[in-house]
Formats: structure tokens, sequence, C-alpha cells
């Protein structure tokens, strides 16, 4: 009896305890405050593209013609002499310019056409600005196209004087800088040609030296330090840049640097016209559909607001 008599208080005891705790074991008093609700997240919409969502005539110049079987059959077969290779050289080059041509009349058709029939889909307070919309673009392309014309025709005019064979040449990606203009609009000499290749490479070899002479900062988490290091390398490749222009201009003739002076207002021009063009058609869309500075559009913000926090008084 005296040795059952602990076992059965053992047992009374976890009786007990089930009973008073429901089968669980007791918990502290931080365990047993309410859990805190979830916050409630709240879906942002998404800013829609400042960009032009299209390309304009001039974007479609450089676009690829379909080949002519014509053209290929001929090459293929048939282009035994220098003289047949060199006419069906140049008619090569007219299918291209002439395909670029019907193509783009081809896209400006469709564009008029299936416009129409959206405008009609809309409602007419869409309508409305659906076609200011159309219209903006279309002046943006206008201006574009323009400036970027007599930059093209600049160039094509500067070949055909230099003796360049193949007088077309993409102008839409041509910066105002030397070596590029170089590249696409001058006949250099035996002896020019190689002084611009030893320049070349020793402008190149000049711009790894002086960006690899500064140490990256060992802490990436150093941002100040990081940004410091980027700016002097950019900076330092600036002027690696600017000496190797300076020699350049040394092997060019008169006549050339006269030519490249021209080239490069008509670029700077071409460039802030297409800038000022760019802005005018962001402020007309904003005037139009309503849109931010910032680009998202004019709508009340999701987010409630923030509820104010009085400071608690003392006594009664």
């Amino acid at each position: 009896m005296k040795k059952t008599l602990p076992i059965v208080l053992v047992l009374l005891l976890m009786a007990t305890s089930w009973c008073v705790f429901g089968g669980e074991a007791p918990k502290s008093a931080e365990a047993v405050k309410p859990a805190k609700p979830p916050k409630a997240t709240v879906s942002r919409p998404r800013r829609p593209p400042r960009r032009r969502p299209a390309m304009g005539p001039d974007e479609m110049m450089y676009m690829r013609v379909p080949r002519s079987k014509a053209l290929e059959m001929a090459r293929r077969y048939f282009s035994g002499s220098p003289d047949t290779s060199k006419a069906h050289e140049k008619l090569g080059a007219a299918y291209d310019e002439e395909g670029r041509k019907a193509m783009i009349k081809l896209v400006q058709d469709l564009n008029k056409k299936y416009a129409a029939l959206i405008a009609e889909s809309m409602k007419p307070e869409d309508r409305e600005k659906y076609e200011k919309v159309l219209a903006a673009e279309q002046e943006y392309d206008d201006t574009v196209t323009a400036a970027r014309s007599k930059v093209s025709e600049l160039v094509q005019n500067i070949r055909k004087e230099q003796g360049r064979q193949d007088t077309s040449w993409p102008t839409r990606s041509l910066t105002p800088k030397l070596q590029p203009i170089i590249n696409a609009c001058f006949k250099l000499s035996d002896e020019q040609s190689k002084q611009f290749n030893q320049l070349r490479r020793k402008r190149a070899q000049n711009i790894r030296n002086l960006t690899n002479s500064i140490k990256a900062p060992k802490d990436r988490k150093d941002y100040k330090a990081q940004r410091e290091y980027w700016r002097k390398r950019q900076e330092l490749r600036k002027q690696a840049e600017q000496e190797g222009e300076e020699a350049l201009k040394l092997i060019l003739t008169d006549e050339q640097k006269k030519a490249c002076e021209d080239l490069v207002k008509a670029m700077e021009e071409r460039d802030k016209q297409i800038q000022e063009a760019g802005k005018s058609y962001e402020e007309k869309l904003d005037e139009i559909i309503g849109r931010e500075e910032g680009g998202a559009p004019s709508m009340p913000s999701p987010r409630p607001p923030r509820p104010v926090i009085r400071p608690r008084k003392d006594g009664p």
C-alpha cells in the first residue's frame, strides 16, 4: 500500500492538470497574448512606359528588306565578269532603297486604315483623346525625320566628294565624334590609314591604362567611395578620348577638317531638335491623357492615410 501511494498521487496530479489546462501544458503570459492581425497588402498599379511604342519612318529606313530572288539567281549563276558584278551591286542597292520606301508606305497606309477602325470602336470622349495622341505622334515623327534627313544628306554628299564607292551609310546612330565620322565619311590615303589605325590602338590602350590606374574600393557597400571611383573613371576616360580626338585631327587634310566641323555642327543641331521634339511630345501626352510628371496615371493613392497619433495628456 505504501509503494502504490506515490504512483496514485502522480496520476492524480496529471489528471488535474489535464482537466484544468485542456490537455495542454501551461503557457507563459507572453504566449497567451493574441497574435497581431496580418498587414493588408495593397498592390500598386504599374507605371505606364514613357517611351514611344512604335517606330517612325526614319527607323523603318533601316529595316531589312526581303531578299530578291531575281537578284539572288543573277548573282549566283551570272556574275562572272567584274562589270556584271558591279551592275548587280547597283541594282541590289536600288532594290533595297525602293523596298524600304515601299515598306514605309505600306506601314503608313495600314496605320491610317486601322487608326480609323480603332477610333470607331471607342467612346466619343476617348476617340477625341486618341486622335490627339496620334496627331502628337505624327508631329514628332515628322520633326525627327526632317532633322535626321539633313544629316543623312550631308553624309552622302561628303562621301561622294571623298570618292567613297558605297554612298549608303546608316547615319541614325552616327555620333559627333571624330573616329566614327572618319569611318563613315572619309576616304583615307595609305599613310593616313596607317596613322589612323596606330592612333586608334594607342587611344584604346590609353583608356585602359588610365581607367585601370585607380583601384576600386574593397568595401562594395561603401557607396560613397563607389560613386567617387566611377566618377574618376569617367573623367579619365573622357580625358583619354579628348586626347585621341586631338591626335586624329592632325592626320586629316584641311578639306576633311572643314567637312568634319560642318558634320559635327549638323549632328549637334539634329540631337537638339530631337530632344526638344521629345520633350514637347511628352508634355502633350501629359496634357491629353492626364499623366503626372513621374509617369504614373493621375489617380488617388490606393494606400490609406496613416492615423494621427496624439500625445497622451498627463492627469485627468
